[in-house]
């Protein structure tokens, strides 16, 4: 006698989409690590709606209620932000498959100043230089850091723009961007 392993069918992808949907975030993170269809499914859902932050809310707002907020902690919680979002808006600009999930975008515009990480932009900021030898000769290819207008080139699939805070502005760059290649664009609105 031959033993034969029994599964049972799985509901297709759509189905697994919509359950996801009723999950917590937190919950739906998890689901990053479970298997290549969860992996896919869940970043469907976690990336649909993405979140671009140019410095902290809590760095200015904190000022108003609060005799002296304590400098250092306001520019870490600035840098840790922009960290995140400047790799999500590099990933954006790097991986059409991405980008394509990509269906609303805020930015919280909460900077204390101009001076500090103003690449997400794209009109400051460090470059980057990647060398590679080629045919003998040392080539150095500039890169510019991922920067929103870059990232808009990439989002076909963009429904809602949604500019909160008044530091920085938006350039007129990311508008005439968004005018022309976001074409599904439903939703607008800035300061």
């Amino acid at each position: 006698m031959q033993l034969v392993a029994y599964c049972p069918p799985q509901p297709p992808p759509e189905i697994w989409e919509a359950v996801f949907t009723w999950l917590p975030r937190e919950a739906v993170r998890s689901c990053l690590s479970v298997s290549r269809v969860f992996r896919d499914l869940a970043t469907r859902i976690l990336f649909r709606n993405v979140t671009i932050f140019f410095g902290a809310w809590e760095a200015v707002e904190v000022k108003e209620y609060t005799c002296d907020p304590d400098p250092d902690a306001m520019d870490t919680l600035e840098d840790k932000m922009s960290a995140m979002s400047a790799a999500i808006l590099h990933r954006i600009s790097r991986d059409p498959a991405f980008a394509i999930i990509v269906h609303s975008l805020d930015v919280r515009a909460y900077k204390r100043g101009g001076e500090r990480g103003a690449f997400e932009l794209g009109e400051f900021g460090v470059v980057e230089c990647h060398s590679s030898y080629v045919d003998g000769f040392i080539h150095c290819h500039e890169t510019p850091p991922g920067s929103l207008v870059e990232a808009i080139h990439s989002l076909s699939n963009l429904r809602s723009f949604v500019w909160h805070g008044t530091w920085p502005n938006p350039t007129p760059e990311i508008v005439e961007v968004l005018i022309s290649r976001c074409t599904m664009l439903q939703h607008f609105s800035a300061p």
